[in-house]
């Protein structure tokens, strides 16, 4: 899959109740104090740039005039200079994010933040999928989900038979969806 962090984030944050869980739990209380997260609105458009794609070294925080390179002077008081936050995974710990009550926000995180980590995803399968039963009968979650599998999948060298000993290691609701998503991505040729 072609950038996989950005389907994962896009996919699962176009969902307000995910979206609203990673707006309480990730951003300053002094702004989200400030929100009525209830008048939330998506827009079906990124403003993301491939520099920040996952894993291409260490991302510095710009202006947001500084990224119109070349741009001529009598246009640059044109350009609106305003801040954002980004929210850098590497600086949260495991427990802190496994202490916060942000639903699949939470689950999402730690899977960017473990992005290609065999290591991690062997010895922690567990915490990657914590607290799932709670939005597993939900029939609006469920796909989210399924995506975290295909992510997992898709990022992750694991073998066959490695897959196949996580997924003995979770419940058997998740572990016969984990299954299923597995036959179909080999199915359609995406994992050998």
């Amino acid at each position: 899959m072609n950038k996989p962090h950005d389907h994962l984030f896009k996919s699962t944050f176009s969902d307000k109740r995910i979206a609203k869980d990673y707006i309480r739990n990730f951003l300053p209380t002094e702004l989200t104090s400030k929100l009525d997260l209830n008048s939330l609105e998506l827009s079906p458009t990124s403003h993301v740039n491939s520099d920040l794609e996952h894993g291409r070294g260490q991302w510095k925080k710009r202006t947001f005039r500084s990224h119109f390179r070349g741009l001529d002077d009598t246009l640059r008081p044109f350009i609106p200079e305003f801040a954002y936050l980004n929210t850098h995974m590497q600086d949260w710990t495991d427990k802190a994010l496994m202490t916060l009550q942000a639903g699949l926000a939470r689950n999402v995180m730690l899977l960017l933040k473990h992005y290609r980590d065999e290591a991690y995803t062997v010895q922690y399968i567990e915490r990657l999928f914590i607290d799932i039963e709670q939005h597993w009968e939900d029939s609006t979650q469920k796909p989210h989900i399924k995506k975290f599998w295909v992510y997992l999948f898709d990022t992750n060298e694991l073998k066959d038979e490695e897959f196949r000993k996580l997924f003995d290691r979770l419940p058997t609701y998740i572990k016969k969806e984990a299954m299923t998503t597995y036959q179909q991505i080999i199915q359609k040729g995406k994992i050998e």
